[in-house]
């Protein structure tokens, strides 16, 4: 009998709430802007370029839209999706973790754009830190597929090479996001920044590395 994931209602609805939240935040901050608005902000965290409002403010709530379709599609679209409930109880962590930044990322943008003292440049790094973190606690609980994870050659081939660096880089880019949120906190950008950038690395490379440590680990010739 097939295991193969299939994503339900009621996994949905917990993705429902900032999607909802985003999309009605949109919909009431948009005829309140002015006609220019930034549209990108540099390492410092001050804006440096400035456009119409109309893609600035609904490019969240449209993103959030599309990786909420897209949680509800790929796992039963994966011909590498075994097991049903470990699949959809990690996607839904690593989904909702992004919604949660993308609406925290919308409402500071939103706030300093209608004028708030809000310091992007320190709010960005500690809610990437916290993404991060919370992307760690889910992937332990990823099972081997095609679309989400820490996917490389070595993991792909050998399931015990998956499980092992998804325990490993759980742990990494839960300690590191940590890191990263607390120092963001007390370091004023664009040092900030740096951190938050050295932190993506320590945790993406130093996960790919030990997939591949794991892989010759296991495949070590005699």
């Amino acid at each position: 009998m097939s295991t193969r994931s299939t994503i339900r209602f009621r996994d949905l609805r917990w993705t429902l709430a900032p999607l909802i939240a985003s999309w009605a935040f949109a919909l009431g901050l948009y005829p309140r802007l002015p006609d220019r608005v930034p549209t990108h902000w540099n390492a410092a965290g001050r804006p440096d370029a400035w456009g119409p409002p109309l893609l600035p403010t609904f490019l969240f709530p449209a993103v959030m839209l599309g990786l909420v379709a897209l949680f509800a599609v790929l796992p039963a679209i994966d011909p590498r999706a075994p097991d049903a409930r470990t699949l959809r109880r990690a996607y839904l962590g690593i989904v909702l973790a992004v919604l949660c930044f993308l609406l925290l990322l919308q409402a500071v943008l939103a706030a300093q754009t209608l004028g708030a003292p809000v310091d992007v440049g320190r709010v960005l790094p500690v809610g990437i830190g916290l993404l991060f973190a919370g992307i760690g606690l889910a992937l332990p609980r990823l099972g081997p597929n095609w679309f989400a994870g820490i996917r490389t050659p070595w993991t792909m081939e050998d399931d015990r090479v998956w499980e092992a660096t998804h325990r490993v880089g759980g742990k990494l880019f839960f300690v590191t996001g940590v890191v990263v949120a607390a120092v963001a906190a007390i370091i004023a950008p664009p040092w900030s920044t740096f951190a938050m950038v050295a932190g993506i690395l320590v945790a993406g490379v130093g996960s790919v590395v030990y997939s591949y440590v794991a892989w010759r680990r296991l495949h070590r010739t005699a």
